[in-house]
């Protein structure tokens, strides 16, 4: 059973095999603030389109 909840302090992962942690996730505006593994920067994105790029995964 999978869940469409995206999880905050989780790696994720796209087909490209680019791996990135979630540092937050604010449902009230519906985006989500991750940085990719190894970078100190973020990038907030809507999350309909984090959704449709990355899934998660444990390292």
């Amino acid at each position: 059973m999978t869940t469409l909840a995206i999880q905050a302090e989780s790696y994720y992962r796209d087909n490209n095999h680019v791996v990135v942690f979630v540092h937050d996730v604010n449902q009230e505006k519906q985006t989500v603030t991750y940085s990719p593994v190894g970078y100190s920067w973020e990038i907030t994105t809507a999350m309909i389109i984090f959704r449709s790029r990355f899934f998660r995964f444990v390292l």
